[in-house]
C-alpha cells in the first residue's frame, strides 16, 4: 500500500510519502513547515509560542532508519524552517538520507533577494553568513561530506526515482524557462533596500513533484505559480489521458487567490479531464495571508465539483462550511493510493 499525508502546520507544507507493500518500505519527506502552538500567557512576549515538528515526530514514531528522499521545495520559512531539526535528528539517530533535493544552487541570487532568513536590511555578507539559511546550507554540506546524505541535488530539475511496485516520482518544475524568468527578474533587483524578500520571485523556483502509479496521478505544487501548474497538468494529463483516472492535486501557495497562483480557467479545464479529482489545500491560520479566500474554495467545490480537503479550518474554509467542520474537511489528511483508486484513510 502507498500513502501520502498532508499535515496541519500553521502556515506552509509538511508532507509524508510512504511506499511499499506495508506502506513503509520507502519513505519520502516533502517540506518542513512547523505547527505553532501559541501561548495563553499574554505577558509572554519573547517565547510566545512553541513549535511542533511533524517530520521529526514521524521519524521517531516509526523508528525510521532510512529516508529515500527529502525534497525542500524552496527556501521560504514555512517550507524549510523545520529541516535543521530533521537533519540533526537523522545525524544523532543514525538515519541515512539517500537523496536530498533543494533548489538552493543560486546562492548569490538568494542573498541579494534578502531572504526572510537574512535579517539584514542592507543585505550585507556579514549578516548573510550568520543567517539561518546559510547555517542550514553548511549543515547540509557537512552531512553530505560525512555521507549521512548520500546524494545531493541542489536544483531538483533532474530529480526522478522509480520504486518497487512501479511508483514513480519526478520533479517537473522548475524548468529552464522558470530558471530564466527568475534570473531575468532578479537582475538589479531593488530588494537590497527592503527588509524582506520578494516572495513571488523565489516562488518561481518552487519544486513541483509528480507521483504516478498506474492510473493515479498526484501533483505536489508547493508555491508554484498557476501558469506553471497549467503547463504541468497539460504535459502530465493531456498526453496520458487514458492513464489518468484518479487525480489528486495540491492547490498552490496554500490556496492563495492572487492572480499569480489562481485562475478559474485553469481549474475549470482540469475539472474536465478526469472523473475523479481531489484537491488539498495546505492552509494555516496566518492572519497576514488569510489563505484560502472564499472565492478559491467556491471555485473548487461549486464550480469544479472537486473533492475538497483542507489541513486547517480557517478563512474561506470556515466561511464556506460555517460552524459545521467535518473530518473530511479538517486535516491532517492521509490518502491511500493503490493504482486502482485513491481514498482518504
Amino acid at each position: 500500500m502507498n500513502y501520502i499525508t498532508f499535515n496541519d502546520v500553521s502556515q506552509g507544507d509538511c508532507i509524508f510519502i510512504e511506499l511499499g507493500s506495508d506502506g513503509g518500505e520507502n519513505i519520502g519527506l516533502v517540506d518542513f513547515g512547523l505547527k505553532y502552538i501559541y501561548s495563553n500567557d499574554p505577558e509572554s512576549v519573547i517565547e510566545y509560542y512553541t513549535c511542533h515538528n511533524h517530520a521529526v515526530d514521524f521519524l521517531r514514531r516509526n523508528s525510521i532508519k532510512q529516508i529515500d528522499f527529502i525534497t525542500v521545495s524552496h527556501p521560504h520559512w514555512d517550507h524549510c524552517v523545520g529541516l535543521m531539526e530533521v537533519l540533526n535528528y537523522c545525524d544523532e539517530h543514525g538515519v541515512s538520507i539517500k537523496s536530498l533535493v533543494c533548489p538552493f544552487l543560486l546562492l548569490d541570487e538568494y542573498r541579494h533577494l534578502n531572504n526572510k532568513h537574512v535579517k539584514s536590511v542592507e543585505g550585507s555578507d556579514e549578516k548573510y553568513l550568520s543567517s539561518k539559511l546559510y547555517k542550514l546550507l553548511l549543515r547540509i554540506n557537512d552531512l553530505r561530506r560525512r555521507n549521512v546524505i548520500e546524494n545531493l541535488n541542489w536544483l531538483g530539475t533532474d530529480f526522478s526515482a522509480i520504486f518497487d511496485g512501479g511508483v514513480s516520482i519526478r520533479a517537473v518544475a522548475p524548468k529552464s524557462e522558470e530558471l530564466s524568468a527568475f534570473a531575468n527578474k532578479t537582475k538589479n533587483h531593488p530588494s537590497l533596500q527592503r527588509k524582506y524578500d520578494d516572495g513571488d520571485l523565489i516562488n518561481i523556483l518552487s519544486i513541483a513533484l509528480v507521483i504516478r502509479f498506474k492510473d493515479t496521478l498526484i501533483i505536489l505544487t508547493a508555491d508554484t505559480h498557476i501558469d506553471i501548474i497549467d503547463r504541468i497538468w497539460k504535459e502530465e494529463i493531456l498526453t496520458n489521458i487514458l492513464e489518468t483516472t484518479n487525480l489528486l492535486i495540491q492547490i498552490p501557495h496554500h490556496g492563495s487567490g492572487d492572480e499569480n497562483y489562481f485562475s478559474d480557467d485553469v481549474w475549470n479545464a482540469i475539472s474536465k479531464v478526469s472523473n475523479k479529482v481531489m484537491v488539498v489545500v495546505s492552509n494555516g491560520l496566518h492572519e497576514g495571508y488569510g489563505h484560502p479566500p472564499i472565492e478559491v474554495v467556491n471555485c473548487m467545490i461549486d464550480t469544479c465539483s472537486f473533492d475538497f480537503y483542507a489541513t486547517n479550518y480557517g478563512f474561506g474554509v470556515k466561511e464556506k462550511f460555517a460552524a459545521v467542520p467535518t473530518a473530511k474537511i479538517i486535516g491532517p489528511h492521509r490518502f491511500l493510493f493503490d493504482g486502482i483508486s485513491i481514498s482518504k484513510v
